[in-house]
């Protein structure tokens, strides 16, 4: 009897191995693609009272790579100006569409009703820049 439940455990064993090595499968592609942002933005502005405004300055700036392998060169960024970006809440609720001023900076500034009350919420910046969309994310909260 013994034996036989050593010889069902090996059998088991290599049966779960099998079908582990058959599920993993290199041709298998994720659902969607993930593509570098064309842009970088920096964020001010992240923690507001609740009865405060909602008041975040976003900075988009273009990376120059060309410089990439001169240490004394290195990567440059530079502001973006006139880009087009629209601020989206839950991917699909647009609440505001903003134009870069010359330095490259944008201004949200909203109260919390229009983002659906205070608490967290993910705010998402997205345009074009050199015929590639983007998405950003910045989160916000209440202080309390």
């Amino acid at each position: 009897m013994k034996n036989l439940q050593i010889k069902l455990f090996r059998f088991l064993a290599f049966l779960s191995l099998a079908f582990l090595i058959v599920g993993c499968n290199e041709e298998d592609e994720l659902p969607f693609e993930v593509f570098e942002s064309p842009v970088l933005a920096q964020f001010e502005g992240q923690v507001f009272a609740p009865t405060d405004n909602i008041t975040v300055t976003a900075t988009f700036y273009d990376l120059d790579k060309s410089g990439i392998l001169d240490q004394t060169v290195g990567i440059d960024s530079v502001e973006i100006a006139n880009l087009s970006v629209q601020v989206f809440i839950d991917e699909t609720i647009e609440v505001a569409t903003l134009t870069t001023d010359a330095s490259g900076k944008v201004t949200f500034d909203q109260p919390w009703s229009s983002v659906g009350g205070a608490g967290s919420i993910r705010l998402e910046w997205v345009g074009t820049y050199d015929n590639r969309t983007f998405r950003i994310y910045h989160n916000i909260t209440t202080d309390e």
